[in-house]
């Protein structure tokens, strides 16, 4: 599912919301195009292909040590995007699962330019809706906005996430 049509929905969430922050506060997109933020986003992920397939493919809950091992993906994706000479992209996914408050992965930091925040919100909002998922019922996109909501400054930025519900209108 990551490299088909999890990628493709969170590529599709992410280009909704650039568009949507363009609209509504144009001045926080400077440094990147909607184009990269299409490539880093169907790429976000591609760091899991150092993660070992019994780990990615579990039915049950990770031990500690595994959860460890899957936190690194980012860091594999942006290493091996950098090699290629595409730092700006890897830039972007390699900081995806950190949060505003710092409580993230994989360095416990600060997600940094906005379409790293972009990244994280749409990441989290395809995996929640997503039904494809053995492990959890999909959330309604509706229940998935409300409770990425009440995360807003903690584990997502809360202007990306305030604005959710205008992109997600759009899908």
């Amino acid at each position: 599912y990551t490299a088909r049509a999890h990628a493709r929905g969170v590529a599709g969430i992410s280009t909704r919301l650039y568009d949507v922050l363009m609209e509504t506060h144009p001045g926080l997109l400077k440094e990147h195009d909607r184009q990269t933020l299409k490539i880093a986003s169907l790429l976000h992920d591609i760091g899991k292909l150092w993660i070992p397939w019994g780990i990615l493919n579990r039915l049950t809950p990770l031990w500690d040590r595994e959860f460890e091992i899957i936190k690194l993906h980012p860091v594999k994706g942006q290493e091996f995007l950098e090699e290629l000479g595409f730092a700006d992209i890897g830039g972007i996914l390699g900081r995806h699962h950190e949060r505003p408050d710092g409580a993230g992965y994989p360095n416990g930091g600060d997600i940094g330019c906005m379409p790293g925040r972009i990244l994280a919100v749409a990441d989290c909002f395809e995996a929640m809706t997503t039904p494809n998922r053995l492990y959890r019922k999909p959330y309604t996109r509706e229940a998935a906005v409300r409770r990425m909501q009440t995360l807003a400054g903690r584990q997502f930025d809360e202007t990306v996430v305030n604005l959710l519900p205008m992109a997600v209108e759009r899908l």
